[in-house]
């Protein structure tokens, strides 16, 4: 087993020197300004990112990851003046995301709390505002559901042309798979506060990592989806040191995030544009999209003396049937923009064996485990055979699609099955992320890192980018 090979590799052969000024604290003003680093088979080259089309086979097919970050950090202050940090990780009842966002009165999360000591386990409540907004431009358009004192204009989503307007006052009740058109009636004004909304958290008990909290809500006409977008903060990466500002709402989001879930951005995908997209079109380039909720374990660093005592987190993912069948014709040219796009389309070929030795596998036994890809490789199974059987699965059972979770380290060693390429940032010393990098440059990531700090590339989060070649 490979296991035994790497299990006692220090993780102190993956770290280097860092220096703060390498560190892009704040984004570019234009996105696609960042530089691009290239890799093949041991060249260097330095580019600009806008030319990363050019640089492509028309073949190609890109694939990433649509999760959007959500407000994940929370503030109560106690009436003592004490400030409790409830930092949100995923769901625990619903356990399924969507159900979660979609509570109108409660729901569970795992969390991590902050300034633990102080909070003796009395319910904590803040005051907040939730009001109507629209967040236009880059990203996906958001308007809240409950809607006082406008004219709507209601189109059924996919049902033809057919459309109903209200016009006047419309209380409370729900809308769903509509588009909404808002404009004022005249009959009132926009509420500029918007309305007071009382969020109360209790501490359920301790969880592996963190805690499980409760959270409830005294106006059922918000979602808590809505309720974190006006309580919470985005939670910009911990090495930036600053709080998160206007610019972080806005610019630490890719522009074709749209499933909510994340605790951090899937950072390659902030680089690209409306113009590379349309760069990427005219080349007959294919893009394509999976979603997996990235954890806030993406920013811990290995801790453990060698890399085989590290405990991998894990992360959950979704991906449909049409992207199977794309990624089945067009394996031999895919790239993975992101390496929460690597993990999952290599944890695609785990799955699709276990599907292949166990036809009749359940949902509940399909998650990749930390050492499983090293363990069971037996070499007899082609890519195209593994991904066929997640579609045969799939199409046997009527479903639109994969939902689980892995928790696949990649490292050193590491045959990969699905990619061919890797759009990326630049990775913090000793961690995971650099352990997968160093799975397709070898050694070589040392001389790669060494010329983008003595070139000026700006490095994590916010930093540039490159593109590498297996």
């Amino acid at each position: 087993m490979i296991f035994k090979d790497f299990s006692a590799i220090p993780i102190s052969d993956f770290n280097y020197d860092l220096p703060d000024s390498s560190v892009a604290k704040y984004p570019l003003s234009v996105r696609d300004n960042s530089k691009l680093l290239v890799w093949r088979k041991g060249e260097i080259e330095d580019h600009g990112f806008p030319d990363l089309p050019e640089l492509l086979p028309a073949s190609s097919m890109l694939v990433f990851n649509n999760t959007r970050v959500i407000h994940a950090r929370l503030h109560f202050t106690k009436s003592t003046g004490a400030v409790v940090e409830i930092f949100c990780l995923e769901p625990t009842f619903p356990h399924d995301y969507v159900l979660s966002f979609a509570q109108t009165t409660s729901c569970r999360w795992k969390c991590i709390v902050g300034n633990k000591k102080r909070w003796k386990g009395e319910t904590l409540k803040m005051q907040i505002v939730v009001k109507m907004e629209e967040r236009g431009g880059e990203g996906e358009t958001e308007r809240q559901l409950r809607i006082t004192n406008y004219k709507l204009q209601i189109t059924e989503s996919g049902k033809g042309e057919t459309e109903r307007r209200i016009d006047g006052e419309t209380e409370g009740g729900e809308i769903t798979n509509y588009e909404l058109r808002i404009t004022n009636s005249g009959k009132g004004e926009k509420p500029e506060k918007g309305e007071v909304v009382v969020l109360s958290a209790e501490l359920v008990g301790e969880l592996e990592g963190g805690f499980e909290i409760k959270f409830s809500w005294d106006n059922s006409h918000y979602t808590f989806s809505e309720i974190l977008e006006a309580a919470g903060k985005i939670p910009i990466p911990p090495y930036l040191h600053r709080d998160s500002e206007e610019i972080d709402l806005k610019v630490y989001q890719t522009i074709y995030s749209k499933i909510k879930g994340s605790v951090a951005a899937p950072t390659a995908g902030l680089h690209f544009t409306d113009q590379v997209f349309k760069s990427l079109a005219a080349k007959g380039i294919t893009c394509e999209e999976l979603t997996l909720h990235v954890g806030a374990g993406t920013f811990q660093p290995v801790k453990t003396d060698t890399i085989g005592d590290h405990r991998m987190h894990t992360e959950y993912f979704f991906v449909n049937k049409e992207l199977i069948n794309r990624l089945i014709s067009h394996l031999g040219s895919v790239i993975a923009v992101g390496t929460t796009s690597v993990r999952t389309l290599e944890s695609l070929y785990w799955i699709g064996c276990k599907m292949i030795r166990r036809p009749q596998i359940g949902v509940d036994q399909l998650a990749v485990k930390q050492w499983e890809p090293y363990q069971e490789n037996d070499g007899k199974i082609e890519a195209k055979e593994a991904l066929q059987a997640i579609l045969d699965w799939l199409v046997a059972r009527d479903y639109n699609g994969l939902e689980t979770s892995t928790q696949i380290m990649i490292l050193p060693g590491y045959q990969f099955r699905i990619i061919n390429g890797l759009v990326t940032n630049f990775h913090q010393p000793q961690s995971t992320l650099l352990l997968l990098i160093s799975a397709i440059l070898g050694e070589d990531w040392k001389r790669v890192y060494a010329h983008a700090l003595a070139n000026g590339y700006r490095f994590l989060s916010y930093g540039d980018a490159n593109l590498y070649w297996l």
